[in-house]
């Protein structure tokens, strides 16, 4: 079984890390920008560190992680420079789907906030019950079937977990970080 274990003090390291940057304010609109899109990439690079792929997810300890992105230019750009460091134990190969077709080849898919609705709800329709994590900050997206949102309240940053989304797609999420966030459903998510 393919599992990203850590041992504990570099696991209370990273949630302490993981919990300083719930809380990080967002400073002036240019800066926040920048900002605001490395804190994200940050938060991303430290929930794949806290979820657990099936087991059959991954062929050999040497295949490759595939970490999708839906968005425009900037988004893709600056998420294929940062997915390097998501995951320590396979090879990281980053790809930008532009179509529900595409999602299939990904382990993870993250949606910028530029990403059009309807293309985000057929990708999430094509994932829906495979092993893939899905993070968005799209308005509606626990309600489409996302796993994991980024919401943004008095310029904190937090998120979002749909705990039976995970588990529909036979992911495991750390208590750990579940305590972290705000526990939602698809019917109960916070900006439909």
């Amino acid at each position: 079984m393919v599992i990203l274990r850590r041992s504990a003090p570099i696991i209370r390291a990273v949630a302490l890390q993981l919990a300083i940057l719930v809380v990080i304010p967002v400073s002036s609109a240019h800066a926040a920008t920048a900002s605001l899109q490395e804190v994200k990439f940050a938060f991303i690079e430290n929930f794949t560190k806290y979820v657990t792929w099936p087991p059959l997810t991954f062929d050999s300890s040497s295949a490759e992680f595939r970490a999708c992105v839906v968005g425009n230019g900037t988004v893709g750009k600056a998420f294929e420079n940062y997915a390097k460091n998501m995951i320590t134990t396979h090879s990281i190969k980053t790809i930008r789907i532009t179509s529900a077709d595409e999602a299939s080849q990904c382990h993870f898919i993250y949606f910028g906030e530029s990403a059009e609705g309807g293309v985000t709800k057929r990708v999430l329709k094509a994932v829906e019950g495979k092993p893939v994590l899905t993070i968005g900050e799209v308005p509606g997206f626990i309600a489409k079937g996302g796993i994991i949102k980024f919401k943004q309240l008095e310029r904190k940053l937090s998120f979002e977990i749909n705990p039976a989304a995970a588990r529909q797609s036979g992911l495991e999420i750390s208590s750990r970080l579940l305590k972290l966030a705000t526990i939602v459903s698809e019917r109960t998510e916070s900006d439909k």
